[in-house]
């Protein structure tokens, strides 16, 4: 973030495994991505977040691939998400209440998930930066 003026510039998302830690007895965090780069944005603003959550929606987005893939903690083998599960994530980025949150389930979709609705940015924005991932890694 920048110090100045207190605005979040990017987010860097490491993770821990967490059973080779314990049998080492050293954390050794690891970068798993920088979020500007991973999602080919310029920025962390409002407005990319807004165009970031656009593009998740879409059907086939390779972005929604790379989030799923990142929410998982790049764990191997990847987890498969269908239409239903691409909902939960994309509703539950876009909607920080509860009823909000339910009426987008409720909306008929295709694989591209629920159209943006004007619901504002933050809750998004809060989920990625503070959502701190540890890895049960029982490989």
């Amino acid at each position: 973030y920048n110090p100045d003026t207190g605005i979040i510039t990017d987010v860097v998302q490491y993770y821990l495994k967490l059973r080779e830690a314990n049998k080492k007895g050293v954390a050794n965090w690891v970068e798993e991505y920088t979020f500007t780069s991973a999602y080919g944005l310029n920025d962390v603003s409002p407005a990319s977040m807004n165009t970031l959550l656009k593009d998740l929606k879409k059907a086939n987005s390779s972005k929604f691939a790379k989030y799923h893939k990142y929410n998982h903690v790049s764990y191997e083998p990847e987890l498969n998400c269908d239409c239903t599960c691409k909902q939960y994530h994309t509703c539950s980025i876009e909607f920080i209440d509860y009823e909000p949150y339910r009426e987008c389930l409720q909306e008929s979709v295709s694989c591209g998930a629920p159209e943006l609705k004007n619901s504002g940015l933050f809750p998004f924005l809060l989920y990625i930066i503070l959502n701190v991932k540890v890895v049960f890694n029982y490989i």
